[in-house]
């Protein structure tokens, strides 16, 4: 869930306005939808120029362009994370079927390869191998 910078309160809907203003009790921060800059007292003149704004110089998108600037951004995160993780880490959460679920929304999972190795994890365990370094080798 996307998060308001100031107080990290979950905003909702996308209703095609980018120029957000949290809801939350006591907040009222102003902030871009694309890149989620606290913008001060307005963000109007930051989404017209924002980066990642696919109109320039204007304020209101679809909900699915809105959604694939948001995407990129994810993807770009968690590529930039995956980079960091040691090997062993990697093969865990490849594992993990929430992971894999993940990695397939965002379109990653071919070029990080977590589904490919999840699915022949599973296929060896369907064989029998229950130790982990055997299914190592078996990978190898």
């Amino acid at each position: 869930d996307l998060r308001c910078p100031k107080c990290r309160g979950v905003f909702g809907q996308f209703t095609g306005c980018a120029a957000l203003m949290c809801a939350y009790a006591g907040c009222n921060a102003h902030f871009c939808a694309f890149c989620l800059a606290d913008c001060g007292g307005d963000a109007h003149p930051h989404v017209r120029t924002c980066r990642l704004n696919p109109k320039q110089n204007e304020y209101y998108v679809s909900e699915a362009e809105w959604a694939r600037v948001v995407d990129g951004q994810r993807r770009e995160k968690l590529q930039a994370y995956w980079t960091m993780l040691e090997p062993e880490v990697k093969d865990a959460l490849a594992a993990d079927a929430s992971v894999g679920q993940i990695f397939r929304d965002l379109r990653v999972d071919g070029l990080l390869g977590a589904a490919a190795f999840a699915e022949q994890v599973a296929q060896l365990r369907g064989m029998g191998f229950m130790d982990e370094r055997a299914m190592r080798r078996a990978l190898g």
